[in-house]
């Protein structure tokens, strides 16, 4: 498991202040992806519409038919592979994900891990119960400490941020239980707040199956083919509107 370093709150600031102005009205796209991009384009987050949740990774083998997650093909999309894995990218995850972070009392919070045992085991009732919380002790000890303090706060969303690149980016999912970040940006290489010229952000609501973009018309245009099943969308459109987002 990789360490993430997460940002401070004078971090945050610097590289995330630019966001919350420019976001539009709750429940549209606009709430999700702010002004200022040329195009904007929804996303599935699973190759298996009927198999699908809030993160660009999903493991069964319909969701990724090639071999690759969503993940993996927007990465190539936006140009973050191969010589492009050296992109700074400014990432945020939501705060309220079970099981993905050890708690200060050395717990898991908001989740629950099922233990099994055989009927052969013939287990007292004390030793199930040392058995179960070794068990436990040693799930929470590979989950990563929660950050202190949420230090990006938007309407109804509070999120933990970090800076990484883009061939980091997979490790860090990793460290998060398997989660894509909830909100990514490439960083300005000339220092600036918010995203350079011809940059773009994607955010994955949680409580959606698909991932929101905003960018340039002409790196967007791969996501609106059939094998992406990409939507064309505005910032005033409702989010429950677009197919496959909860209604």
């Amino acid at each position: 498991m990789t360490t993430i370093r997460w940002d401070t709150p004078a971090e945050t600031d610097a590289a995330w202040g630019w966001l919350e102005p420019l976001l539009g009205e709750f429940g549209t796209v606009g709430c999700l992806v702010p002004a200022g991009f040329e195009a904007h384009v929804s996303v599935p987050n699973s190759r298996d519409p009927e198999n699908n949740g809030c993160s660009l990774v999903q493991t069964h083998d319909d969701a990724r038919p090639d071999g690759r997650d969503q993940l993996d093909r927007l990465l190539a999309v936006l140009g973050l592979t191969g010589p492009g894995t050296d992109r700074v990218l400014h990432c945020a995850i939501w705060e309220g994900f079970g099981g993905m972070f050890r708690e200060p009392d050395g717990t898991v919070g908001g989740a629950s891990l099922g233990i099994s045992f055989g009927a052969g085991d013939e287990l007292t009732p004390q030793q199930l119960e040392a058995e179960r919380r070794r068990i436990e002790a040693e799930w929470a000890a590979s989950r990563p400490p929660r950050p202190p303090a949420t230090t990006l706060h938007l309407p109804h969303r509070d999120h933990y941020t970090w800076t990484t690149t883009a061939g980091r980016l997979r490790a860090d999912v990793g460290t998060l239980d398997g989660f894509s970040p909830t909100i990514v940006f490439p960083a300005d290489p000339a220092g600036g707040s918010g995203p350079a010229a011809g940059g773009w952000l994607w955010h994955s609501e949680i409580d959606g199956r698909r991932t929101e973009i905003g960018g340039p018309a002409a790196l967007l245009a791969p996501l609106l083919t059939p094998e992406w099943g990409g939507i064309a969308v505005e910032r005033a459109d409702l989010l429950g509107e677009i197919p496959g987002w909860p209604a």
